[in-house]
């Protein structure tokens, strides 16, 4: 059986490509959100499982999954008789070479591992966990949290019984099938889906009579039994970590479902099931700050996402609905649409296809719709005439940065001072943890002295020493500590793009033998804490634009410390260039290296590398946690972080000819 069956993904997906015959897509979405109250067995909590379903739909339409083959159940519909006769029904209708791809969101747990003469009610259970004599189990509508005299486990969607679907629809699929894994759900109470300490997905409770004793199989299966098809399996984080949720614009979503709906719904062309799970681990490592570490069970990894049959992402989006001057479109925040951004609209007909028939500014967005404020209305003849048309970005606004601020005090006196003193800082909001996911936590020591902390690491931002708030000078250092917040945090989210420029970089970790030379070179440098404890990384880039480019590196801290990293070999400037279509291996450039030491959580480490059409001046960049001196607003870089800092959304346009590539790294074992 599987392991970490609830901190998987929320997706069971199952992909196969044939030539031979015509592929069909069938999906099975299987949510959980509004549980009941139970009078015994205890109950669950409710979940925003249906967010997480909706966007998981429209994904799937995007990638041309015909609505009547996608199968939903949600909530009250999603007891365990539904939900196994629809994977009975699945399993019957499929052909060699379709694609499938079957989700479920909702609460997990441990159960009693029983043996199939226990509960004969209970179709394809065996008696086989060996590290802990537990299954882990699906918590579908009717099924309790806790074990209740006369359970029968009949509600619950147990690990055995999901092993045995997937290896029969595996089967059926042949060998040119594909079968990948997502659950977005956890089964301890480690497993939190939500910002700490907001909703579980999961439980620590056992469902498990008293007196149940534990017995162990050596024999333990610890994956799904493989069948003929290629299996990759997405799971999001350890079994001692937790499955958090990701708030965006006020609307929570699991982060597992947020993160690879959106991987996969900004696709450029064909990717391996590889490309996807590095995009799904970074996204999941930056919204955890280090603390969610996704994890891979691939028979091939290098095998394309859905058989190669994936849609790419384009730059025009579908119309979906249009009354008088608004317009309703399929592109929403995992696309990067923001409220401001400006769309055009066209005809569908290639003779017209350049002609811009409408303009509009987005004045709602959801996660994968917007709704449009048009300048003029569609030239609609009758109701229907709206599909007749698509729309493309010609606009982009970057919206400027909010901090979401949690007060964790128990002196009165301190949260008076602190709320006077941001009264007039209008992008620092003082939220409730327990409604609103915070960026920081403002903490006292047994000196009610405060503190800014990072959620999940529990650092403190840029090792900061604890303030008094009796001090006035101490009060003004903790607003501009906050304010550095502000702009490290915009800065770290930018996303930055030129058609001009395409490059890529690539990190590999050092070889033995030369992180040998690297920690004697390294022993008597200032910046030296523990040579053991080091990562290093050699730096492997393409040009493949036709102009010279210049390459920057920034390091951003866990702690939020930032600075420019020299990448020069000569040491005479920290950038490097990069002559026209052209390559440079690692021995043309310096090394990466990075400290991980015992007082600092290594979470997440992020680098990013700036390749640009000009010399970047990256000092004032390195003191985006200092004051900004006026100096720093003549260059456009600087005065983009600066006024987004402040809250001010601007036109991505302010920006250009620069391309920026991340880099998260965290939780690499040190060499």
């Amino acid at each position: 059986m599987i392991k970490h069956l609830f901190c998987l993904l929320s997706i069971v997906s199952i992909v196969c490509f044939s030539e031979s015959f015509a592929q069909t897509k069938h999906a099975l979405i299987i949510g959980v959100g509004n549980y009941p109250n139970r009078t015994d067995g205890a109950s669950w909590s409710n979940l925003s499982s249906k967010n997480d379903i909706d966007l998981v739909k429209t994904m799937l339409k995007n990638q041309k999954f015909d609505e009547k083959n996608i199968v939903e159940i949600l909530d009250e519909k999603a007891t365990a008789t539904n939900v196994l006769k629809a994977l009975d029904n699945l399993l019957a209708k499929l052909n060699a070479g379709d694609i499938v791809y079957i989700h479920y969101s909702g609460h997990g747990q441990q159960i009693a591992d029983w043996d199939a003469k226990d509960y004969p009610n209970v179709k394809f259970i065996t008696k086989d966990e060996g590290e802990d004599g537990l299954d882990e189990a699906l918590a579908l509508y009717n099924a309790p949290m806790e074990y209740f005299e006369g359970y029968k486990y009949d509600e619950h969607l147990i690990d055995d019984q999901l092993d045995y679907y997937v290896s029969a629809i595996e089967t059926k699929l042949g060998k040119n099938g594909h079968i990948v894994i997502v659950l977005d759900s956890c089964h301890s109470g480690s497993g939190t889906r939500g910002s700490e300490p907001t909703k579980k997905r999961g439980s620590s409770t056992v469902c498990a009579p008293k007196n149940f004793r534990k017995t162990y199989n050596v024999e333990d299966n610890k994956g799904y039994k493989s069948g003929e098809g290629i299996k990759a399996i997405f799971m999001g984080c350890k079994d001692e970590q937790v499955n958090y949720e990701i708030n965006v614009n006020g609307v929570g979503y699991g982060s597992l479902t947020y993160s690879l709906v959106s991987a996969i719904t900004n696709l450029k062309g064909q990717s391996s099931y590889k490309n996807v799970f590095d995009l799904v681990y970074g996204k999941l490592l930056v919204n955890s700050e280090g603390k969610q570490n996704a994890e891979k069970d691939f028979d091939d990894a290098n095998s394309l996402f859905f058989g190669g049959s994936t849609i790419p992402k384009s730059d025009f989006f579908d119309v979906l609905n249009a009354v008088s001057n608004f317009a309703e479109v399929n592109a929403g925040m995992i696309h990067g649409i923001s409220v401001g951004d400006s769309l055009a609209f066209y005809s569908i007909d290639p003779n017209k296809e350049k002609t811009i028939v409408s303009r509009g500014v987005v004045a709602e967005t959801s996660g994968a719709k917007c709704k449009v404020l048009l300048t003029s209305i569609l030239p609609m003849k009758k109701k229907d005439d709206y599909a007749l048309f698509k729309s493309k970005r010609i606009y982009e606004v970057l919206t400027g940065q909010q901090l979401k601020l949690a007060l964790d005090l128990q002196n009165k006196d301190n949260i008076k001072i602190i709320k006077n003193a941001l009264k007039e800082e209008k992008n620092i909001l003082i939220v409730d943890s327990k409604k609103d996911a915070p960026n920081y936590y403002i903490k006292e020591d047994n000196e009610n002295k405060v503190r800014i902390e990072i959620p999940f690491s529990g650092n403190p931002l840029k090792e900061m020493k604890p303030l008094s708030m009796n001090n006035t000078e101490d009060v003004d250092k903790l607003k501009e500590f906050l304010k550095q917040a502000l702009r490290i945090d915009y800065f770290t989210n930018l996303e930055l793009s030129d058609e001009r420029i395409d490059v890529t970089v690539q990190l590999k970790q050092m070889s033995d033998s030369a992180l040998q030379l690297k920690k004697k070179e390294i022993q008597n440098s200032p910046n030296y804490k523990n040579v053991a404890n080091i990562r290093a990384f050699e730096i492997e880039v393409a040009n493949n634009s036709s102009d010279l480019i210049y390459l920057h590196a920034v390091y951003i801290g866990n702690n939020k410390i930032i600075g420019e990293i020299s990448i020069s070999r000569d040491g005479k400037d920290k950038f490097v260039k990069l002559f026209p279509n052209t390559k440079k291996k690692a021995s043309n450039f310096e090394s990466i290296v990075t400290f991980c030491t015992p007082d600092v959580d290594c979470g997440v480490d992020r680098i990013y590398f700036f390749a640009s059409l000009e010399k970047m001046d990256f000092e004032a960049v390195e003191k985006l946690g200092e004051s900004l001196s006026t100096r720093g607003s003549e260059d456009a870089f600087i005065k983009l972080i600066s006024d987004g800092a402040a809250g001010k959304n601007q036109s991505a346009n302010t920006m250009s000819g620069v391309q920026l590539i991340k880099y998260e790294i965290s939780n690499m074992p040190a060499n």
